[in-house]
C-alpha cells in the first residue's frame, strides 16, 4: 500500500472552505518550532564548527600575541575624622560623606598633579624606562601561532601585511610626530617628557570608589609584578599625603588670612570709638533721655492748650460772622439784640416793648401830631438808640475778643513749633548717637571673635596635622596576571564564535530561495501535498532515464513515489475518481515531463487505460522521454489533419497509450483553448480510465491556463530547492485564479539524503532502514 501518511487534509469537503493563503506559523507548536531550530542547526553543522574553530583559533592567537599584565591594587579609607587633641574646631571640616565626594577624591588621586609626585618619588622622570613595558619577554615563550605564520609564509608578503598594519596603525601620524618633537627646545622636550611620563602613568591606573563604604581602591596594571605593586603603594601614599598637606596648607593660608583681618578689624574698632568720643564732646550728649521725654511732655501740654484755643477762636468768629450778617439784614438790631445775651438790652427791650405799647394805646386815642404821642414816640427813639449802641459796644468787644483769640493760637503755635524742632534735635543726635555706638561695639565684637579664632589657628598650626585618608590595604606582588585572563578569554570566542555561526547558518537558511519541502511551501499556501519524487543518484542517472527507472526498478523508492502520487491522485476526490490530470509547473526544467510520463507508466502497469498526451506545443518532450518520433499528434487532431485513432500509439513497454504534440501550432493558446480540444479531453475520457495532459508552464505562457477548466485536476510540480518561492507562489496564485481544480503540489527531482537532514513530515524519515526493501 502506499505511503501516504504526508497528505495534509486534501478531502474535498475540508477544501471547499478553506482559504487559499495562511500564516506562514499556521499549526506549529513551540517543541516543533525548537525542533525544526535544532535540525537547521544540525544540518548546518559544519558550518558551525567551521566557524567556532576559526573563531578559538583567532582567540588563541590574540592570547599568545598579548604582553601578561599585572594588576596591583591598594585601598585607602577617606574622610576621617580629625582627634581633637586641643579641642579646636580644625580649618577643613569633613565633608559630606557621599557619592559625589568619594568620586571627587577619586579624581583627585588620578590628578596629574599626584602623578607627578609618584613620578618624582619613583625617580621616573630621571629613569621613564623603568615605566614602559616590555614588548617581548614571555609574550614569545612556547607556542606562537604568530611565529608559525610568519614561518610559513614568504618574506615578500610578511613584509607586505606589515606595511599595511603599520598604516592603518597611523604611519604617517608617527613621521609628523617625529617631526614635531625634532623642532622642539631642550626645555620643551624635557615639558614634553614629563607629561608623557604622567599620561603613562596615567593610563595604567584606575581608580574605584565604593559607593556604600567610604574606601576607594587604586590598582595599576603593569608588565612587572613588582612595579604594578611599588606604583600602586606609591599613589595611595601620595594621596594620603597631599590630604596631610592639603589641611596645613588651608591652616597656613587661614593664619596669614586672619592675621591681616585682626589688624584691619582693630584700626576700625579704635576708629569707631574716637568717632563716638568726638561726637559726644562736640554735641554734649552723653545720655539725653530725661530731658527728652521733658520736652515731650511740655509739647503735648501746649497741644492741647493749643487745640482748646482754637476751638475758642472757631467759637468767636462763628458769633462774629452772625451778628455781622444779621446787621447787614433788614430789621438786624431786633434779632441782633434777641441773639446777643446782654442784661442791659434785655432791660432796655423790655423798656422799648412798654413804650410801644403805650404809643398804641395813644393812638386809639389820640391823633398823631399830639404832643403825649409826640413825647413817647421820642422816647421810642431814645430807647432804640441806647440799644444800638450797646450792640455796638457789644460788636466792638467781640471783634478784641476775636482778635485776642486769634493771637493766642498763633503765639501757642510757634511754641509747639519750637519744642517740636528741639525734640528733632534732640531725637537725631540720640540716634546719631546709639548709632556710634553699635558700630563701636560691633566692631569691637568683631575684633575680638576674630582675635580668638586667629589664636586657635595659630595654636592649631603649632599642633601636628593629620591626614583624612590612610592606607588600609597595601597593595602586594600579585602572582599572576590579570590579562589576559585566557579561560574568560576563550569562553567569550566560544560563545561569541558560536553566536555569530548560528547567525550565519540562519542566514543562509533564510536566503535559500527555494523550497526544500512541502511543509515550507504548505506555510506560505494552502495547497494538498501529493508527494516528493527523488532524485536518481548518479550510477542510476547513468543506465536508467526516470521514465525507464519506474519500469525497470518497481521496487525503487522512485517507483514507490511515483505510485504515491498516483494513489494521492486517486484519493483527492473519493466519490469521483478524476479521469483528466494535468501536470504543470511555475517555470521549465521542473520534471514535468518525466513526471507525467512516470506516472502514466505507472497507471498503465497498474491496469489502468491509461493515455498520456503532450500539451506543450512550443517545446513538446514527451516523445524524447519515450524516445518515438514526433508523428501525428494533437495539432493535426485539432486541425482535421489526422484522425484521433490514427495519432494514438503505445508504449510497448508499459501498455500505454500516448499522443505525441505533432507539428508546431500557430497559435498555441487558440489550439488549447478550443472547442476541439474540448471534445478530444472528453473523448479520451471515454475511453480512457485515466488521461494525463503534459503542458507548458504558467507564467511564461498562458497555454496552460486555457486547459485547466478541461480538466478534473492539476498536479503542480515544483523543483526541490530550485525554483525561487516567489515564482512558485505566483505559478500557484494563477492555477486558483483561473479557477483550476488544484490536485495539489508534488516536489520533483528531490536529493533524499541531503532532504533527511531537513526532518521534515514530507520526508522518508527511514530511508536507510528502507534502502534494501526499496532496492536502493
Amino acid at each position: 500500500m502506499a505511503n501516504v501518511s504526508y497528505l495534509d487534509s486534501a478531502r474535498p469537503d475540508e477544501m471547499s472552505d478553506a482559504p487559499s493563503f495562511v500564516d506562514a506559523g499556521r499549526g506549529d507548536s513551540p517543541m516543533v518550532n525548537f525542533r525544526q531550530v535544532f535540525t537547521i542547526l544540525w544540518r548546518r553543522k559544519w558550518i558551525i564548527a567551521a566557524i567556532v574553530i576559526m573563531g578559538m583559533l583567532m582567540a588563541f592567537y590574540w592570547l599568545q600575541s598579548q604582553t601578561p599584565l599585572y594588576s596591583a591594587a591598594s585601598e585607602v579609607v577617606i574622610g576621617i575624622r580629625d582627634e581633637q587633641v586641643t579641642g579646636i574646631q580644625g580649618v577643613v571640616q569633613g565633608e559630606t560623606q557621599d557619592f559625589y565626594f568619594n568620586e571627587t577624591q577619586a579624581a583627585i588621586i588620578a590628578s596629574s598633579q599626584v602623578a607627578e609626585t609618584v613620578a618624582a618619588r619613583l625617580d621616573l622622570f630621571e629613569n621613564p624606562d623603568r615605566l614602559y613595558w616590555d614588548a617581548g619577554g614571555s609574550v614569545t615563550a612556547g607556542f606562537s601561532l604568530k611565529a608559525t605564520i610568519k614561518s610559513i609564509l614568504p618574506d615578500p608578503v610578511v613584509e607586505g601585511v606589515r606595511g599595511v598594519l603599520n598604516k592603518f596603525r597611523g604611519g604617517s601620524q608617527t613621521d609628523e610626530n617625529t617631526s614635531v618633537l625634532a623642532s622642539m627646545t631642550p626645555e620643551e622636550l624635557a615639558e614634553f617628557e614629563r607629561e608623557h611620563v604622567k599620561r603613562t602613568l596615567l593610563d595604567g591606573l584606575s581608580v574605584d570608589p565604593s559607593e556604600r563604604a567610604r574606601t576607594i581602591a587604586i590598582r595599576f596594571i603593569s608588565d612587572r609584578p613588582a612595579f604594578a605593586a611599588e606604583v600602586a603603594n606609591a599613589f595611595a601614599q601620595a594621596y594620603v599625603e597631599s590630604t596631610r598637606t592639603e589641611k596645613s596648607d588651608a591652616t597656613s593660608r587661614a593664619s596669614d588670612f586672619l592675621r591681616d583681618e585682626v589688624e584691619l578689624l582693630k584700626i576700625q574698632y579704635q576708629q569707631s570709638e574716637q568717632a563716638l568720643e568726638q561726637f559726644s564732646r562736640e554735641t554734649g550728649y552723653v545720655s539725653q533721655g530725661d530731658r527728652l521725654s521733658l520736652i515731650e511732655e511740655q509739647v503735648a501740654e501746649f497741644n492741647r492748650q493749643l487745640v482748646e484755643a482754637r476751638q475758642e477762636l472757631a467759637e468767636a468768629e462763628a458769633r462774629n460772622q452772625q451778628v455781622q450778617r444779621l446787621l447787614e439784614e433788614e430789621g438786624g438790631i431786633e434779632t441782633v439784640a434777641s441773639v446777643l445775651d446782654s442784661p442791659l438790652i434785655g432791660r432796655l427791650r423790655e423798656q422799648e416793648a412798654e413804650v410801644v405799647r403805650e404809643i398804641a394805646e395813644l393812638r386809639t386815642q389820640l391823633r398823631d401830631r399830639h404832643p403825649r404821642l409826640l413825647l413817647k414816640r421820642a422816647e421810642l427813639e431814645d430807647l432804640q438808640n441806647k440799644i444800638r449802641g450797646e450792640i455796638n459796644k457789644i460788636v466792638i468787644g467781640q471783634n478784641n475778643n476775636l482778635e485776642l483769640s486769634r493771637v493766642r493760637v498763633r503765639n501757642l503755635e510757634q511754641e509747639v513749633a519750637i519744642l517740636q524742632a528741639q525734640v528733632q534735635r534732640q531725637s537725631d543726635a540720640e540716634v546719631t548717637l546709639q548709632a556710634l555706638r553699635s558700630e563701636r561695639d560691633a566692631n569691637k565684637q568683631l575684633y575680638e571673635t576674630v582675635l580668638g579664632r586667629f589664636n586657635e589657628i595659630n595654636l592649631q598650626e603649632r599642633s601636628p596635622q593629620q591626614a583624612n585618608a590612610r592606607i588600609i590595604t597595601p597593595a602586594s606582588t600579585p602572582l599572576f596576571p590579570s590579562f589576559p585572563r585566557k579561560s574568560l578569554t576563550l569562553a567569550a570566542a566560544l560563545v561569541g564564535s558560536a553566536m555569530l555561526a548560528v547567525m550565519v547558518v540562519f542566514l543562509i537558511e533564510y536566503m535559500d530561495s527555494g523550497f526544500r519541502s512541502l511543509q515550507q511551501l504548505q506555510q506560505s499556501i494552502y495547497v494538498p501535498a501529493l508527494g516528493i519524487v527523488p532524485r536518481l543518484s548518479v550510477m542510476e542517472a547513468r543506465r536508467y532515464t526516470p521514465e525507464e527507472f519506474v519500469l525497470d526498478q518497481p521496487n525503487s523508492l522512485y517507483a514507490e513515489a511515483i505510485r504515491t502520487i498516483r494513489t494521492s491522485l486517486m484519493l483527492s476526490s473519493i466519490d469521483r475518481p478524476p479521469k483528466s490530470v494535468m501536470f504543470t509547473s511555475s517555470v521549465p526544467a521542473e520534471g514535468k515531463t518525466s513526471t507525467a510520463v512516470s506516472v502514466a507508466r505507472a497507471a498503465a502497469k497498474a491496469g489502468q487505460r491509461t493515455i498520456l498526451v503532450d500539451c506543450d506545443l512550443r517545446k513538446p518532450s514527451v516523445h524524447e522521454s519515450l524516445r518515438v518520433p514526433n508523428g501525428q499528434g494533437v495539432v493535426e487532431i485539432l486541425t482535421g489533419a489526422a484522425d484521433l485513432n490514427d495519432a494514438i500509439e503505445i508504449d510497448l513497454k508499459s501498455g500505454l497509450h500516448y499522443i505525441t504534440a505533432g507539428a508546431k501550432a500557430p497559435n498555441p493558446p487558440d489550439a488549447l483553448g478550443s472547442a476541439a480540444m474540448r471534445q478530444l479531453i472528453g473523448e479520451l475520457e471515454n475511453r480512457y480510465d485515466l488521461v494525463i495532459l503534459d503542458t507548458p508552464p504558467v507564467l511564461p505562457v498562458s497555454d496552460s491556463l486555457v486547459l485547466l477548466r478541461n480538466v478534473d485536476k492539476t498536479v503542480f510540480l515544483v523543483r526541490w530547492g530550485s525554483t525561487r518561492r516567489e515564482a512558485v507562489l505566483a505559478g500557484i496564485r494563477q492555477v486558483q485564479e483561473a479557477n483550476g481544480d488544484l490536485a495539489g503540489v508534488a516536489m520533483t527531482r528531490v536529493d533524499i539524503r541531503r532532504h533527511q537532514k531537513y526532518n521534515y513530515s514530507d520526508s522518508y524519515f527511514y530511508y536507510r532502514g528502507y534502502g534494501k526493501y526499496y532496492g536502493a
